[in-house]
């Protein structure tokens, strides 16, 4: 596996917004589900159809498709829910009916979205005095694992859920890339054949100098990108200064080998499969679970250390976890990487982490190995 002691990040670049038609692409394909009392608040969930609307997305809600099933109620706003890749909560001063779980409709829906790890925006009405004192506890606990915005009519808050929407696309869009010890995000990435080619909008000085840096190296350095990643040779570097605040890279590598050599035993032993040990021993690196992989078989080294104690703004950690993650899979004979990766934000206790890959087919006569799932709380980064 790569080995880092640390990265230079270019975090200014964070905030370089994608292409307004990768946004467009991306919004199509993304499904919000409207979280709050429906008839206290027709204004709020008006104005929440328009952002979302107006964003490109679908929005899912109660009084359209959800209302009209032949299961029970609390069924279908669940369904709706699981169907959702962003959950979109507002909370008004009044609690709601209790369901017989004693919770909320509301407070229930936020509770599977937490537990599913879904993108979240969250909006809390101001003023929020003299709420309802269940609702002053459900927003309170809210508020410990997430960051909530105010807002003060509709017309407000509409504006608010299409900036937060823009802010979760950037975030998902804009591919970050690991280059040695820097890392930055593409604003495209090409491969042809065993090259790669990588541009870059990049706003920090320091990763504009070692980037320039390696084109005098004759060593292999390491490549990680959400769908690709390996040992490469940098053949050329062209960078254009368009500001003093800004440099435009273009940098081509060449693959020295298709990745490093898998640090683990891939075989069965002791009755146990190889597909079964390495998810115990990747779900032990990533999460310090304390499993123990079976007699013989190699450990992992806990991809996301790099990460830990580098005080790195939230979206970034996780853009990079998914990057590093996907390139430990790789290492280890599993050239997809992750086919699912959610990182929650930083909580009381870790983040929750679920990763699924597709293991590789080690045989053409049999059938297609299932996708495998590992989830824990990842200690604090």
């Amino acid at each position: 596996m790569a080995s880092r002691d640390a990265l230079t990040v270019d975090l200014l670049a964070a905030e370089v917004p994608p292409a307004s038609g990768d946004v467009a692409q991306w919004a199509a394909e993304q499904s919000v589900f409207v979280s709050s009392l429906i008839r206290d608040m027709p204004d709020e969930r008006a104005a929440a159809r328009a952002a979302i609307t107006s964003f490109g997305a679908q929005p899912v809600m109660f009084e359209d498709e959800l209302g009209a099933q032949d299961v029970p109620a609390d069924a279908a706003y669940l369904d709706g829910l699981a169907r959702s890749s962003i959950y979109l909560g507002i909370y008004g001063r009044r609690y709601g009916v209790p369901l017989p779980s004693r919770y909320s409709a509301t407070h229930e829906e936020f509770q599977h979205a937490d537990v599913a790890n879904l993108r979240m925006a969250l909006f809390v009405a101001d003023p929020f005095d003299h709420a309802d004192g269940q609702q002053w506890d459900f927003v309170a606990g809210v508020r410990t694992r997430y960051t909530t915005a105010s807002y003060a009519g509709s017309s407000q808050l509409q504006e608010r859920i299409e900036k937060r929407l823009q802010t979760i696309a950037r975030e998902e869009l804009t591919p970050w890339v690991i280059v040695g010890e820097t890392a930055f995000r593409a604003t495209s990435i090409a491969r042809n054949g065993s090259d790669i080619t990588v541009r870059a909008t990049v706003r920090s000085s320091r990763v504009a100098e070692l980037l320039d840096g390696y084109a005098d190296r004759r060593d292999t350095i390491s490549f990680a990108s959400p769908h690709d990643s390996g040992l490469m040779r940098v053949t050329a570097v062209n960078t254009h200064t368009t500001s003093t605040n800004s440099r435009v890279v273009e940098m081509t590598l060449s693959a020295s080998q298709s990745g490093a050599n898998s640090s683990f035993m891939f075989a069965t032993m002791n009755g146990v499969s190889a597909e079964d040990a390495f998810a115990t021993a990747l779900q032990d690196a990533l999460c310090h679970s304390g499993q123990s992989t079976p007699f013989g078989m190699t450990t992992l080294d806990d991809p996301l250390a790099v990460l830990r104690d580098a005080g790195l703004p939230d979206a970034v950690v996780r853009s990079l976890a998914k990057v590093l993650v996907s390139e430990t899979l790789r290492e280890n004979k599993i050239p997809g990487g992750a086919s699912r990766f959610v990182l929650s934000p930083q909580r009381p206790e870790g983040r929750l982490l679920e990763v699924s890959w597709f293991p590789r087919k080690q045989y053409v006569n049999v059938p297609a190995p299932a996708e495998r799932t590992i989830s824990g709380a990842v200690p604090a980064i």
